[in-house]
C-alpha cells in the first residue's frame, strides 16, 4: 500500500498525495477538452483559464516573481485577481524597490522551503508566476478563475517571515481551489453561500464573510499556524488560534452547506487545532474546542 505524505501542515486535502491525485485528474480533463496530452498541472491550468500568458516562460523550478509587466496579457489576469477594472496609479515598484524587496522575497521563499519542504513542492509544482502588483490596503489575492497565479502586494517593510506567511496563504487557497474543481468542497454557489444564513466569522478578517471565504480562512489560518509552530513562535501561533476557534463554530452550524468531502475536510481540521491547542499547552483553547 502507497504511505501517504500529508506534508507539514498535516491535514490529508492539503497534501502533496491529494494534490497529486488532484493534478492527474485536471490533467485528464485537459487531454479530453484541448486533445494534447500532459503531465505538467501547470500548462493544463494555464491553457485552460490563463492561456494569454503562455508566452511566458518558467524554468527555474520555483515560482516566478513578475514585477511591472507592461503586456496587456499580464495585466488582465492582474486585474481579474485584483478584482477591479483598472490599475492603480501607483501599482507598479520602483527599481530600487524591486532589488529589495525580491531579496527578501527569496530569503522567505527560501525560509518556507526550510520549515515545510513537501509543501514548497506542492508550491513548485503549481504556482508557475506571482504577480507582483501594489494596491493599497492589500497583501495580495487568488481567485478560482485564475489557479496557479498569485497576486502579492508586498510592502518594503516585510519581513522574511512575512513573505513567507503570505506565500503560504495565497498556495492554500489554490489547493482547496483545486480541490474544489475536482473533488466539490461545497453544494451551493458562491452567492447561496453569502445569503445571511450561511455566513461565518471570518478567521482572517474576523467579521462575517460567505461561507465559502470564511471555510477557506480556516485552513489558510491554520496552515499559518503551523508555519509559525514550524518556526517556533508559539506567541504567533496563540494569537491566531483564538479567531480560528470562532470561525470554526460558525462553520460547523451551517455544515449543511458541505458535501459529504467538505464535511470530512472539516472535521479533520477541528480534530488538528485541537491537537495544536493541547500542543502549545493552552487550556483556555482546548477548553473552547470541546463544543465542536
Amino acid at each position: 500500500m502507497e504511505e501517504l505524505t500529508y506534508s507539514e501542515i498535516g491535514l490529508s486535502s492539503l497534501s502533496r498525495h491529494r494534490f497529486h491525485r488532484n493534478s492527474i485528474e485536471l490533467c485528464n480533463y485537459y487531454a479530453k477538452t484541448i486533445g494534447q496530452t500532459t503531465s505538467s498541472f501547470p500548462t493544463a491550468i494555464l491553457e485552460l483559464q490563463s492561456p494569454e500568458l503562455g508566452h511566458l516562460s518558467n524554468d527555474c523550478g520555483q515560482p516566478t516573481l513578475l514585477w511591472n509587466v507592461e503586456d496587456y496579457a499580464f495585466q488582465a489576469a492582474l486585474l481579474e485577481i485584483m478584482d477591479i477594472n483598472k490599475l492603480p496609479e501607483d501599482w507598479k515598484y520602483t527599481p530600487q524597490a524591486v532589488e529589495k524587496l525580491e531579496e527578501v522575497a527569496i530569503q522567505g521563499m527560501n525560509l518556507f522551503k526550510e520549515l515545510m519542504p513537501e509543501t514548497f513542492l506542492i508550491l513548485q509544482e503549481s504556482i508557475p508566476y506571482i504577480l507582483m502588483g501594489n494596491r493599497f490596503g492589500y497583501g495580495g489575492g487568488s481567485i478560482s478563475s485564475r489557479i496557479g497565479l498569485i497576486w502579492l502586494a508586498p510592502l518594503e517593510d516585510w519581513s522574511i517571515e512575512t513573505w513567507a506567511e503570505n506565500i503560504v496563504h495565497e498556495l492554500v487557497h489554490n489547493i482547496l481551489f483545486i480541490e474544489e474543481l475536482v473533488n466539490t468542497i461545497f453544494r451551493y454557489s458562491v452567492q447561496e453561500m453569502a445569503e445571511p444564513n450561511a455566513t461565518a466569522i471570518s478567521a482572517i478578517r474576523q467579521e462575517k464573510r460567505g461561507f465559502d471565504k470564511s471555510f477557506h480562512s480556516a485552513f489558510v489560518s491554520f496552515s499559518i499556524a503551523k508555519f509559525y509552530l514550524l518556526h517556533g513562535s508559539a506567541e504567533k501561533v496563540k494569537a491566531i488560534l483564538p479567531p480560528l476557534i470562532v470561525c470554526l463554530n460558525d462553520l460547523v452550524q451551517n455544515n449543511w452547506v458541505l458535501t459529504l468531502n467538505g464535511k470530512a475536510m472539516l472535521d479533520e481540521l477541528i480534530d488538528h487545532t485541537l491537537s495544536m491547542a493541547r500542543e502549545i499547552n493552552c487550556q483556555s483553547l482546548r477548553t473552547s474546542l470541546v463544543s465542536l
